[in-house]
């Protein structure tokens, strides 16, 4: 897990842990985590297929910083996570051997997330929505290199359980508890899929704006945390 120590990656990590051997591997350790741990710089490339040797799936979870938001050099560091960092490590994963990879792509893909199939094309023009579209062609170009599955997870607003549960229905419209993206990641790296590129949306839907219809049907993933 590439960005395993990361704020989304403390809901999802330990329960991965429960059914998969994990490697974290991260810039920095994280106080939560006992398990295996590799300390990387995700663009110092050269350490990549070392890394990645005898995995059976890559889940890609590194993200860029949060403070500054929408400077140029924030910007600039999103681009280099999300489309430099996925692209060198899905080509280390795909030279290894690697079956599967799980990207953390975002709703973020589009200006406006209400009533947005899977199917439809990204169109966000802001540097963090726009870097996250970029990445899911470096996903999808991937999956055609190596002839693998590729899933993109699109993640809406992803919260602590106990967070989650003490939204209002209209603070809660897009957002996801923890443990149902947990469950996602858990039904991505599992569920029978055809080689290829598979993108979804992953969102508790209180409101009924998000469509997730398409992940139940493709991973059998549905939110269970209302």
């Amino acid at each position: 897990m590439i960005g395993g120590a990361g704020r989304v990656a403390s809901l999802v990590v330990p329960h991965l842990a429960r059914e998969h051997h994990v490697m974290v591997a991260d810039r920095h350790a994280a106080d939560w985590w006992d398990g295996d741990f590799a300390q990387i710089d995700l663009l110092d490339h050269a350490h990549l297929p070392e890394l990645l040797a005898g995995s059976d799936a890559l889940v890609f979870m590194a993200m860029g910083p949060l403070e500054d938001w929408g400077s140029t050099e924030w910007s600039r560091q999103h681009f280099d996570v999300n489309v430099t960092g996925l692209y060198l490590a899905a080509q280390a994963a795909g030279r290894a051997g690697v079956q599967r990879i799980v990207h953390t792509s975002s709703g973020s893909v589009f200006q406006n997330w209400e009533h947005r199939h899977p199917d439809q094309s990204p169109d966000a023009t802001d540097p963090y929505g726009l870097s996250k579209a970029c990445g899911e062609v470096v996903a999808r170009a991937a999956a055609e290199e190596f002839g693998i599955p590729v899933v993109a997870l699109r993640l809406f607003l992803p919260k602590p359980d106990e967070v989650y549960s003490s939204l209002t229905d209209s603070e809660g419209d897009i957002a996801t508890a923890g443990s149902d993206v947990a469950n996602a990641y858990l039904a991505a790296l599992d569920a029978q899929l055809s080689p290829g590129f598979h993108v979804t949306h992953i969102s508790g839907n209180r409101g009924g704006k998000i469509p997730v219809a398409h992940a139940n049907k493709l991973l059998g993933w549905q939110p269970l945390i209302r």
